[in-house]
């Protein structure tokens, strides 16, 4: 507990959640581009995790505990930060740089949200249950590729799924480089070097997420 209390340690277990949430991103989006691959490679991906129930909702409900307790956590260090520094933050920072520092707290918030959204969209069917034919009880047994495809039809989920990606990619352009800084990785002459890794990192999320909605919608699949 003493360890949680220290400023120093809240540091540090946002930045080991980071990294496994980032860990996460990666392997969701490796199985995410299957689609590109056809119906029976997306298929046979969503049907390998529904084989195991308890292990897929074991994940889902560690993923959404430790979202929750890096944004907390993350969320206390930013208040706490503002009173120790009321002036705000240095004009020597990059325009970039403190548009996704000072938002991310709501970013985070935002980024809750569409995971919520995303398992009662995906893997719930509760969201759009008219985008599956099946009953919810059969859900792990139905067509997921044609799902997506329906799904990234409508405007207002491409939408949805654009901005929720968009605020993802701000948040992660400044979380990464601050995760080199509280695990004590970075230092200045290295400073630019990871910031472009942040930047890079986020623009390959957001690009390689967004390809599918993208690539639907326009009718490129």
């Amino acid at each position: 507990m003493k360890f949680i209390s220290s400023s120093i340690g809240r540091k540090l277990l946002v930045a080991l959640s980071s990294i496994f949430l980032i860990g996460f991103l990666f392997a969701h989006l490796l199985g995410n581009l299957l689609f590109f691959k056809g119906p029976d490679a997306i298929n046979a991906y969503s049907q390998t995790l529904h084989d195991y129930p308890v292990f897929l909702w074991f994940a889902r409900i560690g993923l959404l505990t430790i979202f929750i307790i890096h944004m907390g956590l993350g969320l206390k260090l930013s208040l706490e930060n503002r009173k120790a520094r009321p002036q705000g933050y240095s004009k020597k920072n990059t325009v970039q740089a403190s548009l996704a520092s000072r938002f991310m707290a709501t970013s985070g918030l935002v980024m809750l949200s569409y995971i919520v959204y995303h398992l009662l969209h995906f893997s719930l069917g509760l969201a759009h249950p008219e985008l599956t034919s099946l009953p919810l009880d059969k859900l792990a047994q139905e067509d997921i590729y044609q799902m997506i495809i329906l799904s990234f039809q409508k405007p207002i989920i491409v939408i949805t799924y654009f901005i929720a990606l968009f605020v993802t990619m701000l948040h992660l352009s400044h979380g990464i480089p601050s995760l080199f800084q509280s695990t004590g990785l970075s230092s200045a002459s290295h400073r630019k070097k990871i910031q472009y890794l942040g930047r890079f990192l986020a623009l390959l999320f957001f690009f390689g997420y967004s390809s599918i909605p993208v690539s639907v919608y326009f009718g490129l699949i």
